[in-house]
């Protein structure tokens, strides 16, 4: 991304949504989650100014959690206040709300157990096992099939009443949920036979590139209901899981597209591991 100037680079990130109906448009991703948080704080955060110190909140949490990678950009130690005073983006997003441009590469080799033992043998590299992995490719809000969609283990809730609990926020999962994290989250959860993330999960990795996407996330894998992301933040409760995002995640560290993702993977069972053996001296 530093072969391009800043405004060509954000159009070629933006290629990544509907190609035939918003990047015409000129949007950048910046305004897509700008408009995205527009929405959450105008339907579920049901206009309180309240809401953009929890999305603050979010942003020191990243910052902090920063300062614990070598190679993360951007890691400070600040206040909801400071945050607060940084300069707007893409309204309600502040600078501190937003991740970096960044360049990276990553690359991993995928193969088989006695593989992976022999490539490691005699060298100071050791195999990462990986028990499941779920994707799809149902993602940005313009891409919503016409489907009916699954609740995650853990959730019982009826959504008939959504328009009367929240105005103007009738859909399930409206345009501010990513239907891709849901079904990644209802796959994996089937596969491992996670019930409830809260209880059966002791570190989740967010994508992070926003303050907005922490509040997204904990409703679309089921951490909170619909509608209800914000409270895991003003409740106090996110301290009982680590929910970890910009540690060494995209906020603060590094937002190159593709490669982030490999090396994210690779790079949480070492600071985990690091983090045991800490804990064990």
């Amino acid at each position: 991304m530093d072969e391009v100037p800043t405004d060509e680079g954000n159009h070629l990130i933006s290629c990544a949504a509907d190609k035939n109906w918003e990047t015409p448009l000129g949007h950048i991703y910046t305004g897509y989650y700008a408009v995205m948080a527009q929405k959450y704080w105008q339907v579920f955060g049901k206009q309180e100014e309240s809401f953009r110190r929890t999305l603050a909140e979010i942003s020191v949490k990243h910052h902090g959690y920063a300062r614990f990678n070598p190679f993360a950009q951007a890691p400070m130690k600040i206040t909801v206040e400071e945050m607060l005073n940084s300069p707007v983006v893409a309204y309600p997003l502040l600078a501190l709300d937003c991740c970096l441009m960044s360049v990276g590469a990553a690359c991993a080799i995928i193969c088989d157990e006695d593989t992976s033992i022999k490539l490691t043998e005699n060298t100071k590299n050791k195999p990462l096992r990986i028990w499941v992995a779920a994707w799809s490719q149902t993602l940005r809000p313009a891409c919503r099939r016409d489907m009916e969609i699954p609740l995650l283990p853990n959730k019982t809730e009826d959504h008939s009443d959504l328009e009367e609990r929240f105005p103007g926020g009738s859909r399930y999962p409206g345009f501010t949920g990513f239907l891709g994290a849901r079904m990644c989250a209802y796959y994996a959860y089937h596969m491992t036979e996670i019930i409830d993330p809260t209880e059966d999960l002791d570190v989740v990795e967010l994508h992070d590139a926003f303050t907005i996407s922490d509040v997204q996330s904990y409703e679309d894998i089921g951490i909170r209901p619909y509608g209800y992301g914000r409270d895991y933040v003003e409740s106090g409760d996110w301290t009982d899981l680590q929910v970890k995002g910009a540690k060494r995640g995209l906020a603060i560290s590094h937002a190159e597209v593709g490669s982030h993702v490999t090396a994210t993977i690779l790079m949480d069972p070492d600071y985990l591991l690091k983090d045991a053996l800490k804990k064990d001296a």
